[in-house]
C-alpha cells in the first residue's frame, strides 16, 4: 500500500493512501493533545464568562473533530442554521474537553 503526504498546514496533515483494490482513502491526521489540554486549563481558569458579553470564547474544536462532526453527525460549525447541532455537541459529555467554559450552552 502506497502512503504519501499531500499537505501540512500547521499542525494538520493530509495523507494519501493508495489500496489494493485501486482505490484510496484521504486522511486528515492533528495532534489534538495541545488543545485539549489548554482547553481543561480554560475551563478551570474562568475567564469571566458572561452571557452578557458580545463575543466569549466557549470551546476550541481542532480541524480534525471539525472534520469528524461533519463526517458522523453531518454538522457543519460554521453553518449558523446548524446552531443548535453544535450546542448539543459541545453540551455533550463525550465532547467535554472541546469547552473552554463549563457554563452549560
Amino acid at each position: 500500500m502506497l502512503s504519501r503526504m499531500l499537505s501540512r498546514r500547521g499542525p494538520v496533515e493530509t495523507w494519501y493512501h493508495a489500496q489494493p483494490d485501486r482505490t484510496f482513502v484521504i486522511e486528515t491526521r492533528q495532534d489534538v493533545r495541545p488543545i485539549l489540554e489548554r482547553n481543561k486549563t480554560l475551563q478551570t481558569a474562568n475567564d469571566g464568562f458572561d452571557r452578557r458579553r458580545d463575543l466569549a470564547r466557549v470551546a476550541s474544536i481542532p480541524v480534525v473533530v471539525q472534520y469528524e462532526w461533519l463526517k458522523r453527525y453531518g454538522v457543519n460549525i460554521f453553518d449558523p442554521d446548524q446552531e443548535k447541532a453544535v450546542r448539543r455537541l459541545l453540551n455533550d459529555p463525550e465532547w467535554r474537553y472541546l469547552r473552554t467554559s463549563e457554563i452549560h450552552l
